[in-house]
Parts: C-alpha cells; structure tokens; sequence
C-alpha cells in the first residue's frame, strides 16, 4: 500500500460505464483506508457521498465534452492518477498513471476524421502516462497493438462490480417491475449495434418486448419500430435493477467491440441470463449462462434471442462471482508503486 500522497482524477465520476468503475475504486479505497494519503478531484457532490470525508475532496465540475476543462489542478501530489482517458495531454513534473478504457474509436467512430484524431489522442494520453490502466486483456493487447506501448507498461484492473448493486439486483429478480423482456443497457454508438438489435428483435417474433436503456441516447428504431420496444429515458442505477433487471429474460449485449462488457459483467454478477456477442472481451467475462451470437449476423441473432425466450422459464444461474471494490483498488495502488518505482 502506497505512502505517496496520492491525487485521484475523478471528474468523470457520474458518466457512463468509466463512472461506475471509477465509484468502484474509489469506494475500495475508502475501504483500504489505512495510512495513505489521498485526495479525489471531482464533483463535490458526488465524491463526498462516495468518500465520506470532505478533506479527501477537491471540488471540480466534469467537463461538459472532451475540448474544456481538462487542466484542472493536481498540485501538491508525488502521484496523479487519470480514471479517464480525456485528461491534460502534458506531463506533470509528478509520475503519473494514466486510463485507458479502450481504443473503439479508432475503429468505429462515425467519421475517418474522428478516427484519425483519436488514434492520435490516444497515443500522446499514452506517452504522457508512466503507468498505462485498463479494463481487460483484451484491452491490454489492443494498447498494444493500435497504440504501440510496451506491454509492461500496462496494468489491467480485475473484473469488479459494486457488492451493493449487486445484492440489490440478486434480491429483486423474480419481483415486481416492467413486463419481462429483453433489456439492453448503452450509449447509441457505432459499435453497440442498436440497429442490428431493433431488426433481429422484429424478426424474432418472441412477443417478449426490448427495453433500450441509452442513457436518454436517441436511438433510431427505422429498421424495426414496433410498440413492442421502449426506448428508456435516463433512469438511477436503482430504477434500472428494480423496473428493468428484476425481470429481465436476458441482457443483450450485440456489441461489435468491447473494452469490457460492464452490462454483461453485472448482469452475470446478478444471475440475469445474457445474450451477448462472441467477442474476446464478453468471453472474458466467462457469464454462467450466455446465448452467443456473431455481431455481424442478424440471423444469428435472432436466433439467440428466441433460444433465451424459449428458455426463460428455466431458473435463473447461480450468480457469478468477481472481484471487490477493495481488490480493484489494490491493483490500482499496485500500478501507483510501479509509476513511483
């Protein structure tokens, strides 16, 4: 466990799946809590819930897109640590460790441009790190491969989940919510493979609905509207797990790329069955009970969907079990002393 005086990069904290995995570290660190010093940089309101100790926050407003307030301060440290990838693109006079949750983008943003810039971004958020953390080997090798840093510079962090979501999806399946149905949970982005989603779920034919849960993401239902699939406005973690993932047949993850899979990884974690693509890093996950599918066949698909509605009166899988927030922050602090090192 690190002496340093440690500052944590948590503006990102309250977006997305790099929010949760952030609140999972912190949470593990309060929970490690011993002679260390640290201090997390982020949303005041948030972080002080999450650490429940005002003296360990440092109030910063998370930036509203990728192009404005990324040179918040980190003085007054011997280590900083950036729980995301959109941070300062210059090196501190202090080691620092840097995330990187994947490089999607350099295959599926919308434009070549984007990708070009991305490639780009993502090369110099890598030189400027001593300490290179990620999500999962997959990740690792991408790292790698698309951005050439040596392997023994990258981290890669344990599969974790938050044992208190956790136990509340683990206590609610089976109970009152939305009728059951297929439950999807992610941006609308390229590599989601929404519109795949919409058409093989029409031409299913389960009678089972599809909940779109982007986030309040528009998604476009041309290739398959029906009054069969509700796009979901942005609801709480809890609203999520008591309406949705109570009776939820399955999460469908149809990605054609993952970092990590976040969806699947709780999903399994909470004995919900899945339907999710056959990419390296959903197998990574390894869920109890999965309908695998290729990403880029509608037919496939489909097929996995009616195999989970054919199914879905079968008892749900013995929940999988992943790593603590504590273990997660353990890695992380690992990765600190190899930066330091």
């Amino acid at each position: 466990m690190t002496t340093a005086n440690m500052v944590i990069d948590a503006r990102w904290v309250d977006r997305g799946g790099p929010g949760r995995i952030t609140r999972n570290l912190l949470s593990g660190l309060v929970d490690l809590d011993g002679s260390e010093s640290w201090r997390a940089v982020g949303p005041r309101s948030v972080l002080e819930k999450l650490v429940r100790n005002a003296g360990k926050v440092s109030d910063a407003s998370t930036p509203p897109s990728w192009r404005a307030g990324l040179e918040a301060p980190f003085g007054d440290a011997d280590v900083v640590v950036h729980l995301h990838h959109l941070r300062p693109l210059r090196r501190g006079k202090v080691p620092c460790v840097g995330m990187i949750y994947d490089t999607i983008p350099i295959r599926h943003a919308r434009r070549g441009s984007a990708r070009l810039i991305a490639r780009s971004y993502l090369r110099r958020v890598a030189s400027v790190s001593d300490r290179v953390l990620t999500i999962s080997e997959y990740s690792r090798q991408c790292i790698i491969d698309d951005l050439g840093v040596d392997a023994d510079r990258i981290d890669v962090l344990p599969f974790g989940t938050d044992p208190t979501l956790t136990a509340e999806l683990r206590s609610v399946r089976g109970t009152a919510g939305v009728e059951a149905g297929f439950v999807f949970v992610g941006r609308s982005a390229p590599h989601k493979n929404i519109e795949r989603l919409v058409e093989a779920h029409r031409l299913a034919d389960t009678g089972l609905p599809l909940y779109l849960c982007t986030g309040g993401d528009p998604v476009d239902l041309s290739s398959g509207a029906s009054d069969r699939m509700v796009v979901v406005p942005r609801i709480s973690d809890s609203q999520l797990i008591n309406q949705y993932l109570a009776t939820a047949v399955a999460v469908v993850q149809p990605s054609f790329e993952e970092g990590l899979g976040l969806p699947v990884l709780e999903a399994a974690a909470g004995g919900v069955p899945v339907v999710a693509s056959d990419i390296p890093a959903l197998r990574e996950v390894d869920p109890p009970t999965a309908y695998w599918f290729d990403p880029a066949s509608t037919n496939e698909l489909v097929e996995a969907l009616r195999d989970a509605a054919d199914k879905r009166a079968v008892a749900d899988p013995k929940p999988a079990e992943f790593a603590t927030p504590r273990a997660m922050a353990e890695a992380l602090l690992a990765s600190v002393e190899r930066a330091l090192a």
